[in-house]
């Protein structure tokens, strides 16, 4: 494990999480096992997420983290690797495959990653959780698989209960704004699934936020947003736009990454995803 230094780079995490990916196969879907989408997408996210859990307190401080979600397990693990100070909780929902497997369970206990079995609705309607609060709360790649009205319900139970009054709550979601979504759009694509919900993921991305409707709940449930970031990331040739054998995948693959980064460039807020640093109003 390395020291609590913030001496680690995008590069640094990227090559953790490539090995962490090789040692533990996730069983979830092909995508979270592909080199590509550790490189451009999740090693520069969890990248944001690490600088700001080590920058916002000193060294010798345990900063206690609580994640929504296990999914693959890689944000948890890059913060016990690149911030050994820390612990952490994980609410997942009780069905996930990830409460079958005693012997991954048990790995992650040992280096003081606990896994909750609790659905946000039971937490809402009867505060199930009862634990101290914490240091930081990260909410990554979650609230775009919630309804609205129930992200406003957990980030008011979170701000009232659970996040200490110098927490820090990380939002990581994509931007609706990004360039990604305009051509989607511009060619009649859907940028949202149906509300349905699947077996091994739960619901699919039911609301994609813009970076207005997300700075307007985040204040209206008592919030103040210290920093707004936007990362490019990947666009997987699973969303096409045109149609199939329109174009090969490679050509279609390279020449949408192309165009939306060279959009990047010139205008940041368009990049796929959004990271919002907020903290409880004073």
């Amino acid at each position: 494990m390395k020291n609590s230094n913030n001496n680690f780079n995008v590069q640094d995490v990227t090559n953790f999480l490539l090995k962490e990916m090789e040692n533990t196969k996730t069983k979830t879907s092909d995508w979270q096992n592909d080199p590509t989408f550790i490189e451009y997408f999740e090693g520069p996210r969890i990248n944001e997420i690490l600088k700001v859990i080590s920058k916002s307190s000193k060294d010798q401080d345990v900063k206690k983290c609580l994640e929504i979600g296990f999914l693959n397990g890689l944000t948890p693990k890059s913060i016990r690797n690149f911030i050994p100070n820390s612990q952490i909780d994980i609410i997942e929902r009780p069905e996930c495959t990830i409460f079958k497997d005693t012997n991954k369970l048990r790995k992650l206990r040992s280096c003081d990653i606990n896994i909750i079995p609790l659905d946000l609705n039971t937490a809402i309607t009867n505060e199930a959780l009862q634990i101290e609060k914490y240091d930081f709360i990260i909410l990554g790649e979650v609230i775009e698989h919630l309804d609205p009205s129930l992200t406003r319900e957990t980030l008011t139970l979170f701000n009232n209960f659970y996040l200490k009054p110098t927490g820090k709550l990380i939002i990581t979601t994509p931007n609706l704004h990004s360039f990604w979504y305009r051509i989607r759009l511009l060619f009649g694509r859907e940028i949202c699934s149906p509300p349905i919900e699947d077996e091994t993921m739960g619901m699919g991305h039911i609301t994609i936020w813009s970076p207005k409707n997300l700075k307007d709940i985040l204040k209206n449930t008592g919030y103040n947003i210290l920093q707004t970031k936007y990362l490019n990331g990947m666009y997987d040739w699973d969303f096409r736009i045109f149609p199939k054998n329109f174009f090969s995948i490679e050509f279609y693959f390279v020449m949408i990454n192309l165009f939306c980064k060279l959009m990047y460039k010139v205008k940041p807020d368009t990049g796929w995803t959004q990271i919002v640093i907020s903290e409880r109003q004073k």
